[in-house]
């Protein structure tokens, strides 16, 4: 071969390997055995340029290739991140080196933004479901594990009907479903089950996740668990409502309240001119005594609209609640036991509030008798218990009405049939009522309701059908300083054991 023809090959082999190193996505550079440059491709130098050297000498000593990541600022004061390769070249010695240098810094960033992502998700109190597009759930963060109750394990594969409650029609879902299918981001609020078949209510976002070619590849759900936002609403209008009811009954009991006095005293006027043994007076006698239930009636009306006249004074509700129960154990049926517990501390007063004891028995009363009904006939377990509870913010929000503070807590709960969901929010109505005709007025739960609020109390039901009721009602106590001015029988502060528990 002519040497004309060799220096064209050299060159043109020259020239390959420059086109190659050219088009390499990554830095390259080579280097001597004193670590001085002697190739470097178009990469490297946009990656370098005003950067300075990384200083290969101290690689060009190693036995082995090594991999580095290096901090550099650029020009401008940006810094970027650059994951240096270093391979010896090796003859008979260490000839030099190549430098592979890569600009990982968009990368890293990304990665370190997916790691805090991922921290955030898993941290933040919300639910997080991420489903395929034939929904079937793919993740959850440990938030939606803490809302339903179910496992991350449990959750992955299935279907989000698992958590479905039943409070929602097919029109619903479809609704819901349709939205997301077409493109858009359905919002609303939803009442879930969770693993141990209680209810609980979320605000909702269900949104379509799309890929780079805007295809729906995911379905992201985010959810807010607003049960106690939900129950104080809930209460809140209850309350609102019964003040609106008991405001009319208790206009309509006054007027009537005068009418019924008219038809007494006219009554009580004929009896005395009526000759005795006659037809006549037997009539005014059963007008009489009509006159007579209709005034319990309209006493009653008042105390639902708490503007009944009340004698208050300090009492021990423990001893009104004894009293109540030793006529229930008479009068109900021997298939209901009933099972008492008293827990009440000295430092708290021993249970002691400002009431009128006969509205407070029948409070006792109404609520005892109307878990019986709710036992029937096949018996079952009736637990009425005193406690006192110190309420703090939170505590007292779930009770509208009422402030931090200490309260006697009077609990009345049942085994029984329980109440339906949809007539639940209705049960503290005048006459509103779910017995058979002949079997009750439907006034009992709207009085204790208004005697209770007329102590600056409150009164809530928590019912799951089939499995039983509770009634809780919180009143105020009086301040240990009240009670301790007080006259009080011999026995307060006494341990007693009422039905094998035993109570302070």
């Amino acid at each position: 071969m002519g040497i004309f023809a060799y220096l064209m090959k050299v060159v043109q082999n020259e020239n390959l390997l420059r086109t190659v190193l050219d088009a390499l996505p990554v830095g390259v550079w080579i280097t001597d055995r004193r670590g001085k440059i002697v190739r470097c491709n178009s990469a490297a130098r946009r990656i370098w340029e005003g950067n300075g050297s990384i200083g290969v000498e101290r690689f060009l000593k190693a036995e082995e290739a090594l991999e580095e990541e290096i901090e550099i600022e650029c020009d401008d004061g940006r810094r970027k991140t650059v994951l240096c390769s270093v391979i010896p070249i090796r003859d008979t010695d260490i000839s030099g080196a190549v430098v592979i240098s890569q600009d990982i810094t968009r990368p890293l960033q990304k990665e370190r933004e997916c790691t805090l992502l991922a921290t955030a998700i898993d941290q933040i109190a919300e639910g997080i479901i991420l489903t395929n597009t034939e929904w079937i759930i793919q993740y959850v963060n440990p938030g939606f594990e803490r809302m339903c109750g179910y496992v991350r394990e449990e959750l992955i594969g299935s279907h989000p009907r698992i958590l479905k409650s039943g409070r929602h029609d097919k029109a619903f879902y479809k609704a819901m479903w349709r939205t997301v299918k077409d493109g858009e981001v359905w919002r609303g609020q939803l009442t879930s089950r969770k693993k141990d078949g209680t209810f609980y209510e979320v605000e909702a976002a269900i949104s379509p996740v799309r890929d780079h070619r805007g295809r729906v590849i995911h379905f992201a759900i985010i959810e807010r668990d607003i049960t106690r936002q939900v129950q104080f609403e809930r209460q809140l209008q209850q309350a609102q409502r019964l003040e609106e009811l008991g405001n009319l009954a208790g206009g309509i009991a006054h007027d009537f309240n005068n009418i019924l006095m008219a038809i007494q005293g006219f009554a009580q006027l004929a009896m005395t001119r009526a000759p005795e043994g006659s037809r006549v007076k037997d009539y005014l006698e059963d007008v009489l005594k009509a006159g007579e239930r209709a005034k319990d009636l309209v006493t009653q009306i008042l105390a639902f609209s708490r503007r009944a006249v009340q004698q208050r004074k300090p009492v021990q509700v423990r001893h009104i609640l004894d009293e109540a129960l030793r006529f229930l154990r008479v009068s109900l049926p021997s298939a209901i036991e009933i099972c008492q517990a008293v827990h009440l501390s000295p430092k708290a007063g021993e249970g002691m509030i400002l009431a009128d004891p006969t509205l407070i028995q029948q409070v006792i009363m109404n609520l005892a008798t109307n878990a019986a009904h709710a036992i029937g006939d096949r018996g079952g377990l009736l637990q009425v218990g005193l406690a006192d509870v110190d309420l703090n913010g939170d505590a007292a929000s779930l009770n509208p009405g009422l402030k931090p503070g200490p309260y006697l807590k009077l609990t009345v709960a049942d085994n029984g049939s329980g109440i339906d969901p949809a007539v639940i929010d209705h049960i503290f109505e005048p006459y509103f009522t779910t017995k058979k005709a002949g079997e009750g007025t439907g006034l009992g739960l709207a009085v204790a309701h208004g005697i209770v609020k007329s102590h600056g109390g409150t009164i809530t039901v928590e019912s799951k059908p089939g499995k039983g009721t509770i009634f809780q009602v919180h009143l105020p106590l009086l301040p240990r300083s009240s009670v301790d001015s007080i006259d009080r029988p011999a026995d307060i502060g006494q341990t007693i054991v009422v039905d094998g528990l035993t109570s302070s």
